[in-house]
């Protein structure tokens, strides 16, 4: 179950990946647009001069604008702020697709030495899944710092924390397999699998009067 899980949100997660460094100058753009957009906002506010709410509505109509290929208020694609960022976004996405690729990998390991019993295919997907979470929490930690503790920060990050929870215990449950079969009572016997209970069904029974 967990080999199939991770291996479908690897190859689903390659696709966004691969779209968005195809489109790593476009995404550029965007992004610098509303970064420099938020800061005259800040700015202005600070003289009082600017009413913060508006950046909501910046941040949408931007992101509209860009999927409707209205570019004419992004910056140039030579920007020295937009080539900087494509040039990060390019090293960026290329790490994740590899990383992805390498996990959708694992999990396949996953899947086969579980059905075979073979417990060293199943230690890259620990030791990869661990990393992950641990990334995935450091990030969560990380963004609620630079962000501040607002409430829709705190939510995302409580969301995130149960998010890793659940994984650290179906990744506890994949330990508990790769355990069992070190044990001495599975060394050198065949292994496999099956149901927990009989599924045999014999049909309704007939009394006979």
């Amino acid at each position: 179950m967990m080999g199939v899980m991770t291996l479908a949100l690897s190859v689903f997660s390659i696709v966004p990946f691969a779209i968005c460094l195809a489109k790593r100058f476009a995404v550029a753009r965007v992004i610098t647009h509303l970064v420099d957009e938020y800061s005259s906002n800040a700015d202005g506010a600070s003289s009082g001069g600017m009413d913060t709410d508006i950046g909501s509505v910046n941040f949408w109509g931007t992101v509209n604008d860009a999927l409707r290929d209205d570019v004419s208020n992004l910056p140039p694609p030579d920007n020295d702020k937009v080539a900087w960022l494509a040039h990060a976004m390019l090293i960026f996405f290329i790490v994740s697709l590899c990383l992805l690729a390498l996990y959708a990998i694992c999990s396949a390991l996953l899947m086969y030495g579980a059905i075979k019993g073979h417990r060293w295919l199943m230690l890259p997907w620990i030791v990869c899944t661990f990393a992950f979470l641990l990334a995935y929490l450091a990030g969560m930690c990380l963004s609620l710092w630079l962000v501040g503790l607002k409430v829709i920060s705190l939510l995302l990050f409580f969301a995130a924390l149960v998010e890793i929870v659940i994984g650290f215990y179906l990744w506890l449950c994949v330990i508990s397999l790769f355990q069992i079969l070190g044990s001495a009572d599975f060394r050198g016997q065949g292994w496999e699998m099956r149901p927990r209970f009989s599924t045999k069904y014999n049909g309704v029974p007939q009394s006979e009067e």
